[in-house]
């Protein structure tokens, strides 16, 4: 049974490694299909906040609400996923507050339309030491890097024929790294695909 413990644990690892699918790492000159609201600056940055091979999106901004959107080339259904970004802030010298990925908004002409999701802090953490990580709200002066995850998996697109998704951000003034920006497969679905892995192996026995 041990034996058929491990089998299952590297068929989950491999999975999720192959089914996740990266929508903003920024390693070429482009945006890769995001856009940046009128007060939002963004820059391509090597070197600062990367968590995926070499380069991040450096993003500034003095207010408002919805800051980045992507408009995925072709409809494209979220069902069972999370969207996770990694997120670099740096340390300010005039203390100010921050509250990055409060929510996101997933919009298409499908079957759910319009919807905003908040982030999960039981699956958003440090990605230093991975442990919990809630709202970043209030007196904002030392750096942090983090990884925010945001359950997406109800978000049916059936029969869209376009599909965007928005990042908030809100910040008086901030400064952030963006990198990594992914969708994968929660848990469930997950463990959906490590059993039928595992079938698939015991059928070739």
């Amino acid at each position: 049974m041990s034996r058929m413990l491990v089998v299952a644990c590297l068929v989950l690892a491999m999975a999720s490694v192959s089914f996740a699918e990266v929508i903003g790492n920024w390693e070429g000159t482009g945006m890769e299909g995001w856009s940046a609201a009128s007060y939002v600056y963004t820059e391509i940055t090597p070197g600062i906040g990367n968590t995926n091979l070499a380069n991040s999106l450096l993003v500034s901004y003095s207010g408002g609400y919805w800051g980045l959107n992507y408009a995925f080339p072709a409809p494209e259904s979220l069902a069972g996923k999370k969207l996770l970004i990694d997120v670099t802030g740096l340390a300010d010298a005039t203390p100010g507050w921050a509250d990055f990925g409060e929510k996101i908004s997933v919009n298409s002409d499908g079957a759910s339309g319009y919807q905003e999701y908040a982030f999960d802090a039981a699956d958003s953490f440090n990605i230093a030491d991975h442990s919990a990580t809630g709202h970043d709200f209030g007196s904002w002066t030392g750096a942090f890097q983090r990884t925010y995850a945001f359950d997406t998996s109800t978000y049916n697109s059936t029969g869209a024929t376009w599909c965007n998704i928005w990042i908030s951000m809100q910040g008086w003034p901030a400064t952030v790294y963006i990198d990594n920006v992914r969708l994968t497969p929660e848990p469930a679905t997950m463990g959906l695909l490590g059993l039928g892995g595992l079938a698939l192996l015991r059928r070739k026995k």
